[in-house]
């Protein structure tokens, strides 16, 4: 009598004690796919990707290291940038990935080119944003000018003299003021970046910023706020 044996795609699985993580070869949580992280059997993240301008890059090599770590080598695939084309394979993307009491990841890119090459690394939320940023404007890297003010500054011909980053921390439950306006920029990205999510993602998102839902993130019991202001002041160079 025949015997039918199906084998699923390949994954990598890491834990420690009742948490586990379950990718892709790639190290990418698939939408629609029983991958995630788990914790006392209760998933918790069920999409992660991580891309380069909006492009997803391209597996080298994976493997596990222990029991409760994994390591995934990558490549970029041909992508444009504000300064110009990026050849493929110009960039190696690294991540060590281990697991504790959560999910604890260190990112190492590489620059094998002769010149700098300047892009933006994003997961996938920030990717779906960077994708509609870029069908708005030719020069989506704008939005995103706080990380790099000295440079730009230097650029335009002005005096870097100072930098600085200010974090504003805030925990559940958020007074009223805060809450409404959190509400009105969750609503205004999640109809920014609606299309270019994943079906399963975007149904996520929208339970996580409906206040009407139990789901609601900013009413959850340990939600937590950081938001960071940066600040750079300089002058015109001498002649």
């Amino acid at each position: 009598m025949p015997v039918s044996i199906s084998v699923g795609p390949p994954v990598v699985t890491i834990n420690q004690g009742s948490t586990f993580m379950v990718t892709a070869e790639d190290g990418q949580i698939l939408a629609e796919s029983d991958q995630g992280v788990f914790a006392d059997d209760t998933r918790f993240v069920n999409h992660y990707a991580v891309f380069a301008n909006g492009q997803p890059w391209e597996l080298l090599t994976s493997s596990t290291v222990t029991y409760y770590a994994a390591r995934f080598h990558l490549t970029n695939p041909p992508f444009d940038t504000e300064d110009g084309p990026v050849n493929g394979g110009t960039l190696a993307l690294s991540l060590l990935r281990s697991v504790a009491d959560g999910i604890h990841e260190d990112i190492d890119v590489t620059n094998h080119s002769r010149s700098p090459v300047r892009f933006n690394l994003e997961i996938a939320l920030r990717a779906a944003e960077f994708a509609a940023l870029s069908a708005e404007t030719a020069r989506p890297g704008k939005y995103y000018i706080g990380r790099r003010l000295p440079a730009v500054f230097a650029a335009a011909g002005l005096e870097p003299l100072g930098f600085r980053t200010q974090s504003i921390d805030r925990q559940a439950p958020l007074d009223q003021p805060l809450e409404s306006f959190l509400q009105s920029y969750l609503k205004r990205l999640a109809e920014r970046v609606g299309s270019n999510l994943a079906d399963s993602f975007a149904d996520e998102l929208a339970r996580r910023i409906d206040p009407d839902h139990p789901d609601y993130l900013p009413r959850q019991p340990h939600f937590t706020l950081t938001w960071v202001n940066v600040l750079a002041w300089g002058r015109l160079s001498p002649p």
